[in-house]
């Protein structure tokens, strides 16, 4: 029980790390791969800073390209207060097709899905109740939908679902309505002040050169990498190429997750270890001493299979039991002591991961388990087939 327990509770701390590697890299790239525009030496303005993705540069030509959308993000100080925010402009309808069914799933409300003219026309799920037909966006008429981050909900801004604010965006203000109200969005730092809007919505009300992509989003297959750096490197040397899945392998790989990684193998190891000492030793002191009784039933036509599988007998249900007892307090024991392992800090994100039982884990502890046992009852079953009947039954009748 007590190796079932540490082998359970040490299964779901790997689990969850990997889950937790896997989900900070869509959360940070979100997406299989992402093509950002970084302003380098040869413009002349300082390396990392965001701008617009070449003119002859199409997303939806690389290699592998299975779905695209591209977005913009930029620093926009907003009002009432006049501080800034990180604002998402994102091809909202394409990147929920092309995030689907991954941990980056993006779920956006009807209103960033809505073409921009349903939506001035008050014809989107939600639309304004102050929108007429021909109103453009951004105005007060028809304010542009925005999912805003909790942190400006609960601030003293008290962005909740309905209130409308102003942003700067192109040199001139245009103005937002709250739809829906998230703590995390990827790409976008949890807990920080950001704004997700339609891209396409905000080209209708701006220029279109005020909100020019700056990144896109492409979901390939993992192997298809290094054909869409060259691709994108034929096309400008301003295109850095961020993988998904090498994000997540340098997650794993770090030294900190290496040696959590092995140090909770090994405790797996030593428990196996110890118990296959308890065990073994505890069965071959209980078959010692039952080593006459056996003898005097053998007298009566116990055969030697026979004396093996009552060993079986007696200890097999105990080993089910405490299998089953041991994988519940290990859950048990990840759920009260998880929180406080530190995983985000292992990881390197705050990005929460579900608790997880793998059952192929599972099936590894119960055959460790089993063997254990197995072993622990042949050496009970060799000891029990060394009583000799004959001599069993003079010493009882001495």
């Amino acid at each position: 029980m007590a190796t079932a327990t540490i082998a359970t509770f040490c299964s779901v701390v790997l689990v969850t790390l990997d889950r937790a590697a896997d989900a900070s890299a869509w959360h940070d790239v979100g997406a299989p791969f992402r093509i950002t525009a970084l302003a380098s030496g040869s413009t002349g303005t300082r390396s990392g800073i965001p701008i617009a993705l070449p003119a002859d540069f199409d997303p939806a030509a690389l290699p592998g390209a299975e779905a695209v959308a591209e977005g913009s993000l930029a620093s926009t100080p907003f009002f009432p207060r006049g501080a800034r925010l990180d604002l998402l402009a994102i091809e909202a309808a394409a990147y929920a097709d092309l995030a689907a069914g991954t941990p980056a799933e993006p779920s956006f409300p009807a209103d960033l899905l809505a073409s921009p003219a349903d939506l001035a026309a008050g014809a989107a799920p939600g639309g304004s109740a102050g929108a007429s037909t021909g109103a453009r966006l951004g105005t007060n008429a028809a304010p542009l939908p925005a999912i805003v981050s909790s942190a400006l909900a609960e601030g003293i801004e008290s962005l909740t679902p309905g209130r409308t604010f102003q942003m700067i965006v192109g040199g001139g203000p245009i103005t937002l309505r709250v739809v829906e109200v998230r703590d995390d969005f990827p790409t976008l730092t949890p807990g920080g002040r950001f704004a997700i809007v339609d891209i396409g919505q905000l080209r209708d009300a701006v220029s279109d050169d005020a909100a020019r992509a700056t990144v896109a989003f492409v979901r390939a297959p993992d192997d298809a990498a290094d054909a869409i750096r060259s691709a994108a490197a034929d096309v400008s040397s301003d295109l850095a190429v961020t993988g998904r899945a090498e994000v997540a392998g340098e997650t794993r790989g770090t030294p900190l997750m290496e040696a959590v990684v092995a140090g909770l193998a090994l405790a797996v190891l030593v428990a196996a270890l110890y118990a296959a000492l308890a065990v073994s030793c505890a069965l071959a002191l209980s078959a010692s001493a039952r080593a006459v009784e056996i003898a005097h039933l053998r007298t009566l036509g116990l055969s030697r299979a026979q004396s093996a599988w009552l060993v079986v007998a007696e200890h097999g249900p105990t080993v089910a039991v405490a299998f089953v007892v041991g994988v519940a307090l290990g859950v048990g024991l990840y759920v009260v002591v998880g929180p406080a392992l530190g995983t985000d800090a292992i990881v390197g994100s705050a990005v929460v991961v579900p608790l997880a039982v793998e059952p192929l884990h599972l099936l590894g502890i119960l055959a460790a388990v089993v063997a254990i046992v197995a072993v622990g009852m042949a050496i009970a079953a060799a000891i029990q087939r060394r009583a000799v009947p004959a001599l069993a039954v003079r010493r009882r009748m001495a």
